[in-house]
C-alpha cells in the first residue's frame, strides 16, 4: 500500500523542481525547500571633517567602498537577537551578490555585539572633547531586506565617518 502511494504521490508531484524525499518516519514523501533569492547591491562610504582646518582627504559624497566585509544577519521575530548567517564582501568597485534562503535580512560589523532590531552595523563614537569620531550606516531600504518573495537587487549600503573638532573655532 505504502509503495502505491509513493507512486502515485511521485506522479502527482513528480513535475516540482523541488527534490522530493521520502521520510522513513511517515512513510510520506516530503519536499525539500531549496529556493534562493539574491542579494546585491553596492557599498559606499563619505567621509567628512567638521572644525578648524579641513583635512585633506574628505569624501562628502559617496564612494565605492571595495574590498569590505560585513555580516549578513537573519531577523526572526520581534524580541529575538538577529543570527549571523554568512558574510559578504565587496569587490574593488564596492559591488556584492549572495544568495540567501528566503527571510529577513540585515547587515552588522565583523566585530558587532548583535541587539535585538539591529539591522544595519552598530554606530561607532569614539574620542573626547578635542576631536570625536562618528561612524554610521545608512541603506537604501530604509530598513530590513524582505527576501520571503523575491530577490533584492541594486540596494546601497554607506557608511558615514564624521570627525568633529569638539575645540577648533
Amino acid at each position: 500500500m505504502v509503495s502505491l502511494y509513493l507512486l502515485l504521490s511521485a506522479f502527482t508531484v513528480g513535475l516540482s523542481p523541488k527534490p522530493l524525499h521520502h521520510s522513513p518516519r511517515t512513510n510520506h514523501l516530503q519536499i525539500s525547500e531549496s529556493r534562493t533569492y539574491n542579494l546585491s547591491g553596492t557599498m559606499f562610504y563619505t567621509t567628512s571633517y567638521q572644525g578648524g582646518a579641513a583635512r585633506s582627504v574628505e569624501f562628502p559624497n559617496p564612494v565605492p567602498l571595495g574590498n569590505f566585509t560585513l555580516n549578513v544577519i537573519r531577523i526572526d521575530k520581534d524580541g529575538a537577537l538577529p543570527r549571523v548567517v554568512t558574510r559578504v564582501t565587496s569587490d574593488e568597485k564596492g559591488n556584492f551578490s549572495i544568495n540567501l534562503s528566503p527571510n529577513i535580512y540585515g547587515f552588522a560589523g565583523v566585530a558587532d555585539s548583535l541587539m535585538v532590531g539591529q539591522y544595519l552595523p552598530a554606530i561607532v563614537q569614539s574620542g573626547d572633547i578635542a576631536e570625536y569620531f562618528t561612524s554610521s550606516w545608512e541603506i537604501s531600504t530604509g530598513g530590513v531586506i524582505d527576501l520571503r518573495t523575491m530577490a533584492v537587487q541594486g540596494i546601497t549600503l554607506t557608511q558615514h565617518n564624521q570627525t568633529t573638532c569638539g575645540i577648533c573655532p
